[in-house]
């Protein structure tokens, strides 16, 4: 039975934060060894603020907050210090001036979910 009814707005959101935060934490966790050398890399705070970019459509883009998004993931990842999370923020904002921060193209998602629809299928 509640399954038949769906959170709505404000607690929608809220689930789909912490899902994208869980998620994203668990994939980096499980396939970069040796993490904490790359505690404030460039890189994969690119990485992560791009995954989030393209998690998020426009119209949630209005409501959440991108930047705390990121850093949640960053300090779920990390013990990260006050001057570690001022220096990441504006990482973020760095990244996000200087347009280094890429939409996936529509054709592109397609692409990729028939493919992995198939191999599923065939395999």
């Amino acid at each position: 039975m509640d399954d038949l009814i769906e959170f709505k707005n404000s607690v929608a959101l809220h689930i789909k934060q912490n899902k994208i935060v869980s998620e994203l934490i668990e994939k980096i966790k499980s396939e970069i060894p040796k993490l904490e050398e790359l505690k404030l890399d460039p890189e994969l705070t690119k990485y992560i603020v791009t995954v989030v970019e393209n998690k998020i459509n426009k119209q949630e883009a209005k409501e959440i907050d991108k930047y705390n998004l990121c850093i949640t993931v960053l300090c779920g990842l990390f013990e990260l210090n006050e001057s570690e999370t001022n220096f990441l923020y504006k990482q973020i904002k760095y990244l996000e001036h200087n347009k280094q921060i890429k939409k996936i193209s529509t054709s592109k998602k397609v692409k990729s979910n028939v493919w992995a629809w198939l191999k599923k299928k065939i395999l």
